[in-house]
């Protein structure tokens, strides 16, 4: 089986904004790369969860490819992208990676006061135009909430 190609990579991009805000957000001993790995997992299921804006493939399908890529062969793909969510869980768990933003040091006060602005920052982020779901406004607001949640 080929490796995924590079539109399918940009169809589940996380918005580079949410990254930038929890990295400056998180305590600083929290390394960079922890705003994207705690919310990768989270993000996935937000697209998997979501119906595809008309025109875009599947996620759910696409997902389900590059979960065989590391073994998952569940015959059904909604199943796979949660075993896939599920094996990047207990990775970060395993390595001690926070599983939310609250767990990387961002408090529920900051989050909430912070969340319009980076809302509206969001939808203004180009990765957005490449989400195969709608992710504006509310939607926005809670995937932010749920990244927050964990």
């Amino acid at each position: 089986m080929p490796p995924p190609s590079p539109d399918w990579v940009s169809a589940t991009a996380i918005p580079v904004c949410l990254m930038r805000w929890a990295i400056q957000q998180a305590r600083s001993s929290t390394p960079t790369r922890t705003g994207h790995r705690n919310c990768l997992a989270l993000s996935l299921t937000y697209i998997a969860s979501n119906p595809p804006i008309q025109g875009v493939p599947d996620p759910v399908e696409r997902l389900a490819v590059l979960a065989r890529f590391v073994g998952i062969n569940n015959p059904s793909p909604r199943h796979s992208v949660d075993a896939f969510v599920g094996r990047i869980r207990s990775i970060q768990k395993e390595i001690g990676e926070p599983l939310s933003l609250r767990d990387a040091g961002i408090t529920e006060d900051q989050m909430m006061r912070e969340i319009e602005t980076l809302v509206r920052i969001a939808e203004k982020d180009p990765n957005m135009y490449t989400t195969p779901c709608e992710c504006k406004g509310k939607a926005l607001r809670d995937l932010f909430e749920l990244m927050w949640r964990g």
